[in-house]
């Protein structure tokens, strides 16, 4: 079935400003749109915790620009960014659309979107995504009737079936030959699915205890002692509901010589409710592969804090999985094995501005970047004379001799022509420290 019969554009009024400003596609099922409905992910979200965690990485994901490169001779040289790089489903930006997959590949276990159109070279440059649990994918066997060959994945969405060029799938960790992911939902969250309880269905419920013994449902505030020996049942009930009435108006309690009321001190972490959710957050930041002080949790002996070495373990082992899987499907699509769609984190992993200038400082010493190239990566106009590398000043003995006897270190300074002081111009390629 060709693409054109499941897809409709919606052309946008001021279209010839750009091409996909504004443009946007729906997916048609026997000649209706079809309206596919919001995931909640089975409640999970509603625990603050798992909210916490699931922004966290896929607002990171979302953030992320991606641009496209080419690889030659083990060289990368980075190409005008495409169209489907920029915004790859429109009228949708680029935030929205990565962050909802990225969800989806969290929760779920799975990234989808339908190809729906190409340029030129047959590269897609627009994808209409498709929540999970809206798609069916299996492997064609002898049974299948799909024209697909044996073997081949197969896409059910909506009673139509597509094939995997088709498709765009990214997919989480699963076994070998798998043709879907697993998620937080499949693993964690059992009860969602009727296999279990996993760690957030435990977690759901300790919420749900603590919202309970908030609002006081089965917990007591005191006790009614009365000793009078003749107490039937009939006047313990009106004793108890005349004492509801006079707490629910705000009335002064009177009780006669042979009654008394004792309240009831409930206390929480004698119940060890506090120490249990406790637990539940760390696991809660293990299942999403988080620092538990990401989401809040109090750890042990942490009195100092680099936000940077932060940030870059972040990168490093908590979005590092999810963005490998993206990239090895971004890259998939252009069917060129000498390009490659590659995320630009350096972001995340940016200095605080006294180590940015430091480093800034050694690289033009070092004469591996220009003034003018460290102000390109801050977004500053260049200088005259920036691109070259600036010339080492010789330096001035302090009491015009230099010699030996004159330095209070016993360190004797070097002139121009002293060891790392060579003129640039007579340098060899590799007297420069850059090679080549």
């Amino acid at each position: 079935m060709g693409l054109g019969k499941s897809f409709r554009r919606i052309e946008s009024s001021d279209d010839q400003r750009n091409r996909w400003a504004g443009a946007g596609f729906e997916m048609i099922i026997d000649g209706s749109p079809v309206n596919v409905p919001l995931q909640a992910y089975g409640g999970g979200l509603g625990l603050p915790a798992a909210w916490r965690a699931s922004m966290k990485i896929s607002d990171a994901i979302g953030s992320v620009n991606w641009d496209l490169w080419r690889i030659v001779r083990n060289r990368r040289i980075r190409l005008p960014r495409p169209a489907l790089l920029q915004q790859p489903a429109p009228p949708e930006m680029l935030m929205t659309t990565f962050s909802s997959w990225a969800l989806d590949l969290v929760w779920h276990g799975n990234a989808v979107g339908l190809i729906a159109s190409r340029d030129s070279d047959g590269v897609p440059d627009a994808i209409l995504p498709i929540p999970a649990n809206q798609v069916g994918v299996r492997r064609v066997g002898y049974e299948g009737r799909t024209g697909l060959p044996l073997g081949a994945i197969r896409y059910s969405i909506g009673g139509q079936e597509f094939g995997r060029d088709e498709m765009f799938h990214v997919k989480g960790p699963c076994q070998p030959s798998d043709v879907r992911g697993w998620g937080v939902l499949e693993a964690h969250l059992r009860g969602w699915s009727g296999n279990g309880a996993g760690s957030l269905d435990l977690a759901l419920e300790l919420q749900r205890q603590a919202a309970a013994a908030g609002g006081g449902d089965g917990v007591p505030t005191g006790i009614l002692k009365s000793e009078n020996p003749d107490l039937d049942e009939t006047e313990a009930g009106d004793m108890r509901r005349q004492w509801y009435r006079n707490q629910r108006t705000r009335q002064i309690q009177v009780l006669n010589a042979t009654t008394s009321f004792e309240a009831l001190a409930w206390n929480p972490t004698e119940l060890q409710l506090i120490e249990a959710r406790k637990m539940s957050l760390l696991e809660t930041a293990l299942i999403f592969g988080l620092q538990p002080s990401d989401l809040g949790a109090e750890t042990s002996n942490r009195t100092y804090r680099n936000d940077n070495a932060e940030d870059v373990k972040f990168t490093k082992w908590g979005l590092r999985g999810y963005l490998g899987r993206f990239v090895a499907e971004l890259s998939r699509l252009w069917m060129d094995p000498n390009l490659w769609v590659l995320p630009d984190t350096d972001e995340f992993t940016r200095p605080d501005a006294l180590t940015q200038a430091q480093i800034g400082q050694i690289q033009v010493t070092s004469r591996t970047r220009t003034p003018n190239e460290l102000r390109a990566t801050d977004g500053l106009n260049p200088l005259e004379g920036g691109d070259e590398f600036p010339t080492t000043a010789p330096a001035v003995p302090q009491n015009g001799t230099g010699g030996a006897e004159d330095d209070p270190q016993g360190d004797e300074q070097q002139g121009d022509n002293g060891p790392g002081n060579e003129d640039p111009e007579d340098a060899g390629p590799d007297d420069t420290g850059i090679g080549g």
